[in-house]
């Protein structure tokens, strides 16, 4: 796709493969294709996990609220107080609790934290809550979400989601499901 301009792609899922790839085609010869960058196919993990696109720092901040950042050079010391945390011994814990009044710049600060992160190639995810988005207001596309994130930012882990979804089909679609199992299974 390099230098491709003016296309779309529809009810496609995009997979990296990387390496050279053996095929097997309907002759039963094996033939050899040299990938690296993006194969397209038909179905794949994330149209399985259907990801909420809008969720994530990457998002269009103008019509996915909200559309917060931290000015330049503001909230430093917080900031570095979370970066310092996340760069810690996994020992202390991996939840950093932002809390604070409505208003406060708690989802400026989380998109400025993320936004650097993903500059320095440290973030595996990210899910920003609306509540004004009915997508976005419970945890039901939590878990898919991140592991569709996941999976695209780490090569291999796209092969442990795809597990979780060949033992358990309903681990994505049945809303009985708990998000504790789905996160224990798609994620960690």
């Amino acid at each position: 796709l390099q230098g491709a301009h003016h296309f779309s792609v529809d009810n496609s899922s995009f997979t990296i493969v990387r390496g050279n790839q053996y095929l097997n085609n309907a002759a039963g010869q094996v033939s050899s294709l040299h990938v690296l960058g993006l194969l397209l196919t038909p179905v794949g993990l994330f149209s399985i996990l259907k990801p909420i696109a809008g969720a994530s720092h990457l998002r269009n901040r103008k019509t996915c609220p909200p559309d917060s950042v931290c000015v330049p050079h503001t909230r430093q010391e917080l900031i570095q107080d979370v970066t310092t945390w996340f760069d810690s011994d996994l020992d202390q814990g991996r939840i950093y609790w932002l809390h604070g009044p409505v208003g406060c710049g708690k989802s400026a600060i989380a998109q400025t934290i993320a936004q650097e992160l993903a500059k320095t190639q440290r973030l595996a995810a990210s899910f920003f809550f609306f509540r004004l988005s009915e997508e976005r207001r419970s945890f039901k596309h939590f878990a898919p979400t991140l592991a569709s994130q996941i999976a695209a930012s780490f090569p291999g882990a796209e092969e442990y989601a795809w597990n979780a979804v060949r033992v358990n089909p309903a681990i994505v679609s049945d809303p009985d499901i708990s998000q504790d199992h789905q996160l224990e299974q798609l994620v960690f």
